[in-house]
């Protein structure tokens, strides 16, 4: 009868030792997915964050195609004061728009073929 004893007890510790390898396995699981879930809202703020700046600087915009199209086609020193500005909050657009395409990219929340158009376009600036 005592040696059914110990078949019993390690079956026990088995199913013991089992129950803590899913615990486990369970908290690391969660631990990633919180991990992800962590990046992506960060994510999602930054590009908030650039919409509104986008919003922000370009609202002026709106309607002067001419603008845009004329501190396009002519050299700096030729534009007015204020179509220098223009210039200015552009660049800054563009800019903010790198940065945010920067870090989506080492977040890994972009490829490396969407990473290379868009540092193909940022070379370009």
């Amino acid at each position: 009868m005592s040696s059914k004893i110990p078949v019993a007890i390690s079956f026990t510790g088995i199913a013991n030792f089992l129950g803590v390898v899913g615990v486990i396995g369970s908290l690391v699981f969660v631990g990633l997915e919180l991990r992800q879930t962590q990046k992506i809202a960060i994510a999602a703020q930054v590009q908030s964050r650039a919409e509104q700046i986008t919003e922000r600087q370009l609202i002026w915009l709106q309607g002067q195609w001419e603008l845009g199209y004329r501190i396009r086609t002519t050299p700096y020193e030729q534009l007015s004061d204020e179509e220098k500005w223009v210039v200015r909050v552009d660049t800054e657009w563009q800019k903010t728009m790198q940065q945010t395409n920067y870090y989506a990219y080492r977040e890994g929340l972009l490829d490396e073929e969407q990473w290379s158009v868009i540092a193909g376009r940022i070379l370009q600036s």
